[in-house]
């Protein structure tokens, strides 16, 4: 997996643990999905206070390249000793100056 990719399923599984504001993915994702994030996570900080270096971890990541520009991510993290699963389509993006970054444009987790 590319190293980029890899930083940023790691951030994703730090935030919906609680070990990361969710402000830092900012960067990341376009703006709906950043805000469907934040939204979602919501619901469950009321539920459970937020965890300070619990240990989460990005134990298996599977990526698929749909074209040159698009992949999507299928991951599964570990948290307390129970997993999860992270599923992402990451878009090959070129700003201004014509620098390329990969962002985010679909997230799902279970």
């Amino acid at each position: 997996m590319q190293q980029p990719v890899a930083r940023f399923m790691q951030a994703l599984t730090e935030v919906l643990t609680g070990e990361r504001p969710v402000r830092q993915m900012t960067a990341w994702m376009t703006p709906d999905v950043h805000d469907d994030l934040a939204s979602r996570l919501v619901a469950v900080t009321r539920a459970a206070p937020r965890a300070r270096r619990s240990g989460a971890r990005l134990v298996s990541a599977h990526v698929a390249m749909i074209d040159d520009g698009t992949m999507e991510v299928a991951g599964r993290m570990v948290h307390r000793g129970r997993s999860r699963a992270i599923a992402v389509r990451l878009e090959l993006l070129t700003n201004h100056r014509g620098a390329t970054h990969w962002i985010c444009t679909a997230l799902e987790w279970a």
